[in-house]
């Protein structure tokens, strides 16, 4: 097993089973966001579904009615090595949003930083499930994680 594969290994268990979101955050971001390796892997995709949840995981979160998040900032990005794996970031001038979500798990975490959040640059996380419906425009369920947390 390679080290791009234990690093995914550790995150999907994390995020199936920790209660710690920020320890899980910071675990992505050394791990794996921040390492130029990992982000050689990656390719940018069309990923709607990811940016539909992170605008109504963020609005939730920080309580806001309308949250515009500038499309200009959307990036979501597919692993070439793990194809069930998604990394997306979004925002604007007082808001930034970063997700990532595991399709074959159905599970991802958000996490929500900026002068939006009261206290200001708190942040926010929260672990999400989407679930695949019959609606029109293959619109998702999305179920909240029980616990909220701020950290």
């Amino acid at each position: 097993m390679g080290l791009f594969d234990e690093h995914m290994a550790v995150l999907r268990e994390k995020l199936r089973t920790t209660d710690d979101f920020s320890d899980l955050f910071n675990y992505f971001m050394t791990h794996m966001a921040e390492n130029p390796k990992f982000n050689a892997t990656l390719e940018r995709v069309e990923f709607d579904m990811l940016f539909g949840i992170m605008e109504r995981m963020a609005k939730e979160r920080t309580g806001k009615k309308s949250l515009s998040l500038n499309r200009r900032l959307y990036i979501a990005l597919q692993s070439k090595e793990d194809r069930n794996f998604y990394h997306g970031v979004c925002g604007n001038p007082t808001l930034v949003v970063i997700a990532f979500y595991f399709e074959d798990l159905s599970m991802g975490l958000i996490a929500c930083s900026g002068s939006a959040i009261r206290p200001k640059y708190t942040m926010l996380y929260g672990r999400f499930t989407a679930i695949k419906t019959d609606k029109p425009k293959d619109l998702l369920s999305v179920t909240p994680d029980q616990s909220r947390r701020l950290h």
